[in-house]
C-alpha cells in the first residue's frame, strides 16, 4: 500500500500507519513482548495482557534496539501502540554509557 505522501504503510487491524523503521522495530517488539501475531495503533499495552513487569522489560529493549532514552510514561499513562511509536520516533538518543550504569547497578 503506498500513501499520498508516496511513504508504504503497515495495515493494522484495517488501519494504516506509515512505514518507518522505528515502526516496524517498535510493531516487532510489541507483539514480541505480548506473544501477539498482529498489533493495531489502537491496542492498548495492558488490556493485551501486558504487566508492568513486561512494561519495563520492553521499555528497556526498545531503548537498547533503538538507541534512545524512552519514556516508560508513555506506557503506564496512554499504552497504546501509537502513542509508543509516536514516543520513539521522538526520544532523544539515550546518553552514552547509561546501559553500562544500569547494569553495573549505579547512575550516571
Amino acid at each position: 500500500m503506498v500513501r499520498g505522501d508516496h511513504r508504504p504503510a503497515l495495515t493494522f487491524s484495517g488501519r494504516c500507519m506509515p512505514v518507518t523503521g522505528i515502526t516496524e522495530v517498535v510493531t516487532e517488539m510489541w507483539r514480541a513482548s505480548l506473544d501477539l501475531s498482529e498489533a493495531g495503533p489502537d491496542d492498548d499495552f495492558f488490556e493485551l495482557g501486558g504487566n508492568s513487569l513486561l512494561a519495563v522489560e520492553l521499555a528497556e529493549n526498545l531503548e537498547l534496539r533503538l538507541g534512545i532514552a524512552f519514556p516508560i510514561e508513555v506506557l503506564f499513562y496512554s499504552g497504546r501502540l501509537a502513542d509508543v511509536i509516536a514516543a520513539c520516533q521522538e526520544a532523544p538518543p539515550r546518553a552514552a554509557g547509561s546501559a553500562d550504569a544500569l547494569q553495573a547497578g549505579t547512575e550516571s
